[in-house]
């Protein structure tokens, strides 16, 4: 679970996570657009895999960066 405050290092790493998810999309309907035929199964191989990658990192982050009390 995410604490209910975050400190600023922890904003940090959310909008950083945010960039990089509009990123991976932005590659992912690219890399699609390219090869129209095969557009959903390219599209989901490329963005899926990023995404949760990217996601799981941003959650570990978050948590080792939290404040304890």
């Amino acid at each position: 679970m995410l604490p209910d405050k975050m400190n600023g290092k922890q904003k940090l790493i959310v909008v950083v996570m945010d960039l990089l998810l509009l990123i991976e999309l932005a590659v992912a309907v690219y890399l699609g657009y390219q090869h129209q035929e095969n557009l959903t199964i390219i599209f989901l191989r490329t963005y899926v895999p990023a995404m949760l990658i990217t996601v799981i990192l941003a959650r570990i982050g978050i948590r080792k960066l939290g404040t304890e009390g």
